[in-house]
């Protein structure tokens, strides 16, 4: 009976595909400018984590539908780093200003890149930085842009160009509210966006307008119930033609209630008729009992359906060679992992012990409202971690959704879920975040969910782990 078990738990999992990444550089040039500007566009890509990856680049022309764009494709080897100099012009033969779109078909990638005026005398330029898809600006959410201001005279200050990436694949309408720094509105832009359409406003105040503009912001938003795009603005120096590049903020709008203690999600990935998973199974209903009145959620997934992200993190924090066996159990977004037959109730609870006794990395709290089948919720999250949280450390919200389990012993299975980035959140900042998931089929009264706010605290070599969870309703 012992070898039929054994025969039937050490179950081979097969390699699990990394969920999809798609990441945008939201301006780049191999174009003339003004002031005899000009500008130039260096690529810098390395693949994430100890194995190689491939990608594809796609051209998103300015002012052009970008349904069918050109396309280069490359390759860098684990722990090589691979600069693509003047890539619009050099790569794609193309002469103007474009977005472009990097999507990996083999591992994840880090990227950053360089627009620059090419100058004899020495270039200088600006950083434009990588932005996931996942962060774009979406229907219903306001992005401002600050530190901007215009001179009327074109030797002198500065001048402020707005630009957009249209992420839909379809047309869509975005609205640019300019204002002063004391918030007197000044005027506003409207612009349809082609599907897939790079497309920047050059002096934008002017536009409107406006003569001088010492220090001013504006505000962005879509109109299309299915709309997404990055914002951005490049603000030049009229003497120089030295630029500084600014990623548009979401608008902090909610006020969420006060963080809570330290939430531990303890996360299991079983298979229904696998024996040893059912011995599992039984001593996390034992141990569920027994951290009843402390900060544990216990959740489980199916390990052959599993959603959202949650079994890439495990599999990221396994770092051991050989085999990978059922049950798989994780805490902290991967931090520890753990997997195989045991003495389960001991182990696990180990690794419940130790997680518990870590700091917190981050306050969260938050604001949920469900309408219809759609479960919204206003994230607010201070950073606590001692990094900024942005795309290159993939920080993320996480949200799980499941319905309660009508015995109250058993553990909850997630049915739902959905993530947003995290960007640019400084230590020791605040932010709101909104995210949706949409929930049809979830039986409303019994319906609870956990937000998991995660990252990769050492680099690209090390696993997840979480910052803070938030569990409701």
């Amino acid at each position: 009976m012992r070898r039929w078990l054994t025969i039937l738990a050490l179950v081979v999992l097969p390699t699990v595909t990394a969920a999809a990444q798609t990441l945008y550089i939201p301006a780049s040039a191999n174009a003339a400018g003004a002031n005899n500007t000009n500008w130039r566009t260096d690529l810098q890509v390395k693949a994430r984590g100890d194995d190689g990856a491939s990608f594809t680049v796609e051209l998103l022309e300015s002012r052009a539908a970008n349904t069918d764009p050109m396309t280069l494709d490359f390759g860098i080897a684990a722990g090589e780093s691979l600069r693509l100099e003047n890539l619009i012009g050099a790569g794609f033969g193309f002469t103007g200003t474009a977005a472009l779109r990097l999507i990996p078909t083999e591992g994840e990638i880090i990227v950053s890149s360089r627009t620059f005026n090419d100058d004899p005398g020495g270039t200088y330029g600006q950083t434009v930085p990588a932005v996931e898809e996942g962060s774009a600006i979406g229907f219903g959410e306001t992005a401002t842009l600050v530190q901007l201001s215009r001179s009327p005279d074109p030797t002198a200050g500065f001048r402020t160009n707005i630009g957009f990436v249209n992420l839909a694949d379809h047309s869509s309408e975005v609205v640019v509210d300019l204002y002063d720094a004391a918030g007197g509105a000044i005027g506003a832009v409207t612009k349809n966006l082609k599907a897939n359409e790079h497309r920047q406003l050059n002096d934008v105040f002017s536009t409107v307008g406006a003569a001088d503009v010492p220090d001013g912001y504006a505000t962005v938003r879509t109109t299309d119930a299915d709309g997404a795009l990055i914002a951005y603005a490049s603000v030049v120096d009229n003497g120089s033609g030295d630029a500084v590049f600014i990623l548009a903020q979401n608008e902090v709008e909610v006020e969420a209630p006060p963080a809570g203690d330290r939430l531990l999600v303890f996360e299991s990935f079983r298979r229904a008729g696998c024996p040893i998973c059912t011995l599992a199974g039984t001593a996390l209903r034992q141990l569920k009992q027994d951290y009843d009145d402390r900060s544990v959620l216990f959740i489980e997934q199916d390990v052959d359906a599993s959603m959202g992200n949650r079994i890439d993190r495990w599999f990221d924090g396994f770092r051991c060679p050989g085999n990978v066996y059922l049950p798989l159990v994780m805490v902290d977004s991967g931090n520890c992992v753990n997997n195989g037959e045991q003495d389960f109730q001991e182990v696990y609870a180990d690794i419940i012990d130790g997680a518990l006794a870590r700091p917190t990395m981050a306050e969260m709290s938050v604001a949920a409202e469900r309408t219809g089948s759609t479960l919204h919720l206003d994230v607010r999250i201070t950073n606590l971690s001692g990094a900024v949280l942005t795309t290159t450390n993939a920080a993320r919200l996480n949200v799980l959704v499941w319905e309660e389990p009508t015995d109250a012993s058993e553990i909850p299975v997630v049915s739902k879920s959905a993530s947003k980035a995290i960007t640019n959140l400084g230590d020791g900042d605040s932010r709101t975040i909104s995210l949706e998931v949409g929930v049809g089929g979830v039986n409303e009264s019994r319906m609870r969910w956990v937000v998991i706010a995660d990252y990769l605290p050492f680099g690209s070599s090390q696993p997840f782990d979480t910052l803070q969870a938030v569990h409701g309703p």
